[in-house]
C-alpha cells in the first residue's frame, strides 16, 4: 500500500574516499553538522565552506578548483558555470558606480557587450584603448582606475599584450589587474608571474577540450579572490559537481593536448600563410606578426589559434566557412576537433563596421581553433576549400 514502503536512513559517517583514484562526485546539495556553532562557522566561511551548501561550495568543486590554481600557479582559484559568469564576477566585484575600467579595445566581443550593456548604465565609466598603446593606456589610468582588463592572446587576431608593462602602468594607477588568458591556456602563458591579479579562463574551451562542458575559472591570490567568491555566492554562479568531474579530468591531458593543438597549427598558418588564397595570417608564431618578438618572451608556445583573412572579401570568406568537411564550421574553441567560424558572426558579432576596422578586423576574417586531427588533413581540407572559393 502506497505509504507503507519505509524511507531508508542515511549513514552517519560516509565511507572514506582517500583510497579513490578518480575524484569521486559528491552530489549532495546540503551537508550534515553535529552542532549549531560547527553550522554557524561553516556558513561564515570560517570552516569547512565547501561541506556547508551547495550554492557556497562543493568538494568535488574544490578538488578542480586547487587543479587550475596549480596549473596557473596561484594561491586560490573559483570555478564558474561559464566564462562569462566568470568575467562578470570579476568586473562587478572590482567596480562600483563613479568608478572607472580601462580595457583593451581587443577584447572579446562578449566582455565588450557587457561593459557597454551593464556597466556603463550601472554608472561605470568605460575606457577602450587599442591594444598596444601603452601611452593611451598610461593616459587612460592616470585620470584614476579601478580595474585594468586585457586579453592575451586577443581573441581573433591573436594579438598580445605586454603584461609586464601594463602591470606597471595598473600599479602606478592603483588599479587591479584582469587578464582574459583564454586563448593562451596555462600551458602556453602564465600570467602569474607578471602579478596579474585575476587570471580569467573560459573553461569551456582549452581547459575543458572535448566541447563538452561550459565553465569559467578565475585564479588568484585568496585576498583578491575574496569578494569575487562573495559574489560568486550571492549570483548562483557556481558550477555544478558533475561539471567539476567533468572539468578536472580533461585538466589531466591539457598540457599533451595543448602541446599537439600549438605544433599543428604553426604547420598550419606557414601552410596558410603560402596560399595564393589568403591574404593574411595572423598567428604570432610567425615572424611577420606584429607581436611576434613578445610572443617569444611571454609565452612558452604560441598557441593552437590562428585567423586569416581569404582573398576576395567577405563572400569568400563564406565560401570558405561553407565548404571545410574535416573542419566544422562551428562557434567556440580549444577542444579536440578543429573548429572554423567568421567572428562577425561570432565571437564579435554585432559590431558595426567601424568598430570592427579599430580593432582590425576584416569581414574576411576566418578563426581557426586547431584540434587534434593529423595537420596533413586539415591542411588538404582547407585547401580544397581555399580553391574552391576562388573558383
Amino acid at each position: 500500500m502506497i505509504g507503507d514502503t519505509p524511507v531508508p536512513t542515511p549513514p552517519q559517517e560516509t565511507p572514506s574516499a582517500q583510497r579513490a583514484l578518480v575524484t569521486p562526485i559528491v552530489t549532495s546539495s546540503t551537508f550534515r553538522f553535529t552542532t549549531v556553532r560547527e553550522l554557524a562557522a561553516a556558513n561564515a566561511g570560517a570552516e569547512r565552506v565547501d561541506e556547508f551548501y551547495g550554492r557556497y561550495g562543493n568538494p568535488t568543486v574544490r578538488a578542480a578548483e586547487r587543479m587550475v590554481a596549480e596549473l596557473e600557479r596561484t594561491e586560490s582559484a573559483l570555478l564558474f558555470a561559464s566564462g562569462m559568469a566568470a568575467i562578470a564576477a570579476v568586473v562587478l566585484a572590482s567596480l562600483r558606480p563613479g568608478t572607472r575600467l580601462v580595457a583593451n579595445a581587443q577584447v572579446y566581443g562578449g566582455a565588450r557587450a557587457l561593459f557597454h550593456e551593464f556597466l556603463e548604465p550601472w554608472g561605470v565609466e568605460v575606457v577602450l584603448v587599442p591594444l598596444g598603446d601603452y601611452g593611451a593606456l598610461d593616459r587612460a589610468c592616470a585620470r584614476g582606475a579601478a580595474l585594468v582588463y586585457v586579453e592575451t592572446p586577443a581573441n581573433p587576431l591573436c594579438r598580445i599584450v605586454d603584461l609586464g608593462r601594463v602591470k606597471e602602468i595598473a600599479s602606478r594607477a592603483g588599479a587591479l589587474l584582469a587578464c582574459d588568458a583564454t586563448f593562451a591556456s596555462p600551458v602556453n602563458q602564465c600570467t602569474s608571474q607578471f602579478g596579474v591579479d585575476f587570471t580569467i579562463q573560459s573553461a569551456t574551451k582549452y581547459l575543458g577540450g572535448h566541447s563538452d562542458l561550459l565553465a569559467g575559472t578565475v585564479a588568484g591570490s585568496a585576498q583578491a579572490l575574496a569578494p569575487v567568491e562573495r559574489l560568486r555566492r550571492r549570483l548562483g554562479a557556481i558550477a555544478d559537481p558533475e561539471l567539476a568531474s567533468r572539468l578536472e579530468r580533461s585538466l589531466k591531458t591539457l598540457e599533451l593536448r595543448v602541446a599537439r593543438q600549438c605544433e599543428s597549427a604553426l604547420a598550419l598558418a606557414r601552410f596558410l600563410a603560402r596560399h595564393p588564397a589568403v591574404e593574411r595570417v595572423h598567428y604570432p608564431g610567425l615572424p611577420d606578426h606584429p607581436d611576434h618578438s613578445l610572443a617569444r618572451r611571454q609565452m612558452r608556445a604560441f598557441g593552437g589559434m590562428l585567423s586569416f583573412d581569404v582573398r576576395g572579401g567577405e563572400a569568400a570568406a563564406v565560401r570558405v566557412a561553407e565548404s571545410v568537411r574535416r573542419v566544422a564550421l562551428a562557434p567556440s574553441l580549444g577542444g579536440v576537433e578543429s573548429l572554423l567560424c567568421p567572428p562577425i558572426h561570432t565571437s564579435h558579432a554585432g559590431l558595426t563596421d567601424a568598430e570592427l576596422a579599430e580593432v582590425g578586423i576584416s569581414r574576411a576574417t576566418l578563426r581557426l581553433s586547431v584540434g587534434l586531427e593529423p595537420p596533413e588533413e586539415l591542411m588538404a581540407d582547407l585547401d580544397q576549400a581555399l580553391s574552391r572559393a576562388q573558383s
